[in-house]
């Protein structure tokens, strides 16, 4: 196990991992942190290497959808660093989109998708907004591999 973010990763020779494996962690990640993370993690890569990242799309406290009323100064606050609670709120379309731009091949093999949207504020706000369709799917796994040119 590796923890520190990208930096942590530096020490990790290219292309030397065959396996990346994430749990309920890329969605903690901050939003500035997160296409350097993936930008390491697919130097460390190794060209038949696969990443599965298991992603909780839905608010770890209340349930639903109730992390989306609140602003990105709230989430970027001390209070909340402090208490190890930060959510980027992103949802799956943003996530795959992250992936693709850092160079992956990305799927997504498994998805818990909600028959209609859950609890949640009737409008996010602003800084929360995303697409419709990602209001609706609360974990997911994704799967990705170096993408074609990179292998």
């Amino acid at each position: 196990m590796l923890i520190g973010g990208p930096a942590a990763l530096a020490s990790i020779p290219d292309g030397a991992v065959d396996l990346v494996v994430s749990e309920a962690v890329l969605e903690h990640v901050r939003r500035e942190d997160i296409a350097p993370l993936l930008q390491q993690l697919r130097r460390v890569t190794a060209p038949d290497g696969v990443g599965l990242h298991f992603i909780d799309f839905q608010d770890h406290l209340g349930g639903g959808l109730q992390h989306l009323r609140f602003s990105d100064a709230f989430w970027a606050s001390p209070l909340v660093g402090r208490a190890g609670v930060y959510v980027n709120r992103l949802g799956l379309s943003a996530m795959v989109g992250r992936f693709r731009r850092a160079g992956f091949s990305v799927a997504v093999p498994e998805a818990v998708v909600w028959e209609k949207r859950p609890r949640g504020p009737a409008k996010p706000h602003p800084e929360a907004m995303r697409p419709a369709a990602d209001d609706l799917v609360a974990r997911a796994a994704i799967e990705v591999r170096l993408s074609g040119a990179e292998r």
